[in-house]
């Protein structure tokens, strides 16, 4: 996967971390007309911002089978194994994470994401080893804590 310095910059210009979501125009996002930016952009958000362009992302017709299915790990779907697909959860970002496995989970056997060869630089990920701490995956959420649905007034 190749991505230019300029397609790099146009992405951490418009999707910086620290950005807030309210400031995120889906319409830049579809500016990125590349497999590989998708990917770029997956791989350099920062989920503590929230999880709407990774929608955006999974929602493409150019996302990847391998992007999803990164995004689907990410998310740590463990963590939502107890709870009903029809639910909506209570915490807001909770359920927007859980509403981004949910499409993967629609998109995914339905073959909505691109075949696409994906190759693994061996030495780009011992480099990135270092940067997770130890126990970085967690254990699943308690069953209460996570599919607590939210009431409908």
């Amino acid at each position: 996967m190749n991505i230019t310095n300029q397609q790099q910059d146009f992405i951490n210009t418009h999707f910086h971390e620290g950005i807030q979501q309210s400031e995120l125009d889906e319409s830049i996002f579809r500016a990125l007309k590349t497999t590989e930016e998708l990917h770029y952009l997956a791989t350099h958000h920062n989920w503590d911002n929230g999880v709407k362009v990774l929608q955006w992302i999974v929602e493409s017709p150019i996302c990847s089978e391998a992007i999803a299915l990164e995004l689907f790990w990410l998310a740590q779907p463990q963590d939502f194994q107890q709870c009903k697909l029809d639910i909506t959860l209570q915490d807001e970002y909770l359920n927007e994470v859980f509403t981004l496995l949910k499409t993967i989970l629609k998109n995914y056997p339905d073959n909505f994401y691109k075949k696409q060869v994906v190759s693994l630089i061996r030495h780009h990920f011992m480099k990135m080893s270092s940067l997770f701490p130890t126990g970085f995956i967690r254990k699943p959420m308690a069953k209460t804590a996570m599919c607590t649905t939210k009431r409908m007034t």
